[in-house]
Parts: structure tokens; sequence; C-alpha cells
């Protein structure tokens, strides 16, 4: 029998989508998935290839560590746990001295607790990005601290600001600021989230194009079997890949092989997920995620199970030989198509039309159909009744 392996996630979409990755290849898996309130593990639930769905409301770590230790101690051999955001990935390396001796966990080779956090700092992945010949916008570091901030001197307008760690700060304080007024309401909301933490903020950059990349990484190796040029960008996630194509690797040029390198300096293994930003002065390095992507059960649906392949590798395996996917089908991450129409960004009628130019979606799987059809059931009609409040409430009714 593969591999048991349990699968930590708050995001549905990407919980399912490595769920199915790995069930299509035989492993036993588990899901325990952090939700907001009772029930929004419906969809995963539904999957053929859950082998049980453990749903925990809120984010109380303690318990969720007690969980674990309670259901895989005895656990032989020991089944490889696979974070799939940035809070559970930040957890399974905060406790890894807890952890470890219960499963295979992703991480950088030789690394103690804290390694994992330290790479997803976005000032520490520039820095490193640079080194390897990539693009990287220059980043101010700046203290969220109680008696206020030091702004740098050379700083320059318009410029984008965000926090150091995703993780931590969410979607609070990101964004493009005209002047320096901007620039301290940001700040202002980022440390009533994340006090005493850092932001970041960089030269904003006129984007003409985005990638992202999805792969593994084992240790020196890297499989990077495609990239996805997006064909639409999420406006409430802003930068959620919401729809694109698989692109061969190729297509970067002459940066394809400075994120090879790169990705084999981290020493890191398990899934990551890069951001790749297209301007007039050429590609930029925009961050990277360590651990599987949003839009990553594209690869899978196109021939590639990276879940899979990030398994063998932390399992001593090996990365596969070969990878090739169907290039140039179009997909749709239908969660965040949704998102946008329930917060009044694209009508019903452009929503419809998503689906229409799309030839596969996230949440849609001939061979296991009943999460697709849980979400028209159930989620669908949560996201419209969304809408028609947010509109009511535009109204000022």
């Amino acid at each position: 029998m593969e591999r048991k392996v349990v699968i930590l996630g708050k995001n549905y979409s990407t919980v399912l989508g490595v769920l199915r990755d790995l069930g299509h290849a035989g492993h036993p898996v588990d899901v325990i998935y952090i939700a907001w309130r009772r029930g929004d593990s419906t969809v995963i639930r539904c999957s053929r290839y859950a082998e049980s769905c453990l749903e925990q409301v809120g984010r109380e770590e303690e318990k969720l560590l007690a969980l674990l230790r309670e259901r895989y101690a005895d656990c032989t051999p020991k089944p490889v746990l696979l974070p799939t955001d940035d809070h559970t990935a930040l957890l399974a390396d905060r406790f890894r001295t807890e952890l470890e001796p219960l499963f295979v966990l992703p991480g950088v080779v030789g690394g103690e607790p804290g390694a994992v956090r330290r790479l997803m700092d976005k000032s520490v992945q520039s820095e490193l990005a640079a080194a390897a010949g990539l693009r990287a916008a220059k980043t101010w570091r700046i203290r969220l601290a109680e008696n206020g901030y030091e702004l740098p001197r050379d700083l320059v307008y318009p410029c984008f600001c965000k926090p150091a760690l995703s993780a931590e700060g969410g979607k609070t304080g990101m964004g493009k600021c005209e002047d320096e007024q901007t620039l301290l309401r940001l700040l202002d909301e980022l440390r009533g989230r994340m006090p005493g933490q850092y932001a970041l903020v960089q030269p904003f950059l006129q984007i003409t194009r985005e990638y992202t990349i999805d792969g593994v990484c084992c240790d020196g190796e890297v499989l990077l079997p495609a990239v996805i040029e997006k064909s639409r960008v999420a406006r409430h996630n802003r930068g959620v890949t919401l729809s694109g194509t698989l692109v061969a690797p190729e297509t970067l040029g002459e940066t394809l092989p400075r994120i090879l390198a790169f990705l084999r300096a981290l020493r890191y293994v398990g899934m990551f997920d890069l951001e790749l930003l297209q301007t007039d002065e050429g590609l930029y390095f925009g961050e990277l995620n360590l651990r599987s992507g949003g839009p990553g059960y594209a690869y899978c649906a196109c021939g590639v199970p990276l879940a899979a392949a990030a398994v063998r590798a932390l399992t001593g395996e090996g990365l596969p030989a070969e990878a090739a996917p169907v290039l140039g089908r179009r997909f749709l991450n239908d969660k965040a198509a949704w998102d946008d129409y329930a917060f009044l960004h694209i009508t019903r009628r452009e929503l419809a039309a998503l689906y229409r130019e799309s030839e596969l979606t996230l949440l849609e799987d001939p061979s296991d159909p009943r999460p697709g059809a849980a979400f028209r059931l159930l989620m669908a009609p949560r996201y419209t009744l969304m809408r028609q409040l947010r509109r009511i409430r535009r109204r000022g009714l």
C-alpha cells in the first residue's frame, strides 16, 4: 500500500486538489480541515478519496497538535504531513520538534524549527532571488512598532506595501500607495494585526503579465514540469490565479535556469508555488510559497500529480524521471471566480463566460464528481446570497 498522507488546510479548493492528486496515485488520505464555521469542509467530505475528514473550527494550535498526537502516535510507517496554506506550513515548522516523531514533514535539509519560517520571509526571498541572478524589486523593511514607523529616506512613490510574512498578515495592509498618507494607513492596518513584526515596501511595478510555477523540490533537484500563464487574476483575493493556461517552462527564457538555481540553493524538500511578474524591463521575482499552490491541481488534471511527486521526494524515493503535462488547456479557479462574483467584481454573465472559456476547472473532476455537485448545491447559493447582501449595503438600503 502507498504511504498514508495527512493533509492540513483551510481552503477547500486547494485541499481538494491535493487530495485528488494523492488519491489518483493510490495514497490513503486523511484531511484535517481548519474551518471558520462548522460545515465548511462539506465539499471535502464528499470526495471519494478522503478516508476521513476531521473539521476543527478556529485556529486553536494546541488543540490541533493534541489531535495529531492522538490519532497518529502509533502509525507505521510514519504518514506524510502536507500543509496546504501559509498558516499550516508555519505551524508545521514551528512545532517541528513535536511533529517529527509522528510524521514525515516538508522542510529544509538539516534545518531546525524556524528554517521554513525564515524562507517564508519575503525580504529573505528577495535577497536569495537576487543572489541567483533573478530580478528582484528593491525592498524596504519597516518595523510595525508601537511608537510609529521609520520611513526610509530613499523610499519612492508609488510603492506597494505588504506583510513580510503573509501567514501572519494575510491580505491586510496590502496595496498600492501613491503617497505617504496611504502608506501610513496601510502600515497602521498591518500593525493592528501583527504588532512588532515587519512590513515590506517595494517600488510599484507596472505588470503586463503574471506567471505562477508550481513544482516540487528534493534538496538539490527540482521538478518544474510547466508554467502557469495567468489569463486573469482575482480581484477579491488579490494576486490569486483566477484562470490560466499551462505553458512550457522554456517560455521563461533565460529566467528559467536562474529560477532553478534559486530553488536548488534552498535545500528544501516539498511542494512550492512561485510567482513571477512580467514588466517592460523583464521578468521579476514575485514571491515563493513553501506549500502547494492554489491552482496546483491544474498540473494533475493535465497529467503531472505534483503532490504524489512530493510524497516520493519526502519518503526518499526521489522525483519521477519523466513529467510531461498536456499544455495549452485553460483552467478556471472556481472558488476565486465565485469570490469575485460575491464581492461584486464581476457579473453573473462574466462568471458564465469564464466557465465557457475554460476546458477544466479546479473543483470538477469526472472521476470524483460529488465535491463539484456539493459546491453547486451548497456553496454557489451561499455566494449568491453574499452578493445580494453586498449590493444592498452598497445602495445604502
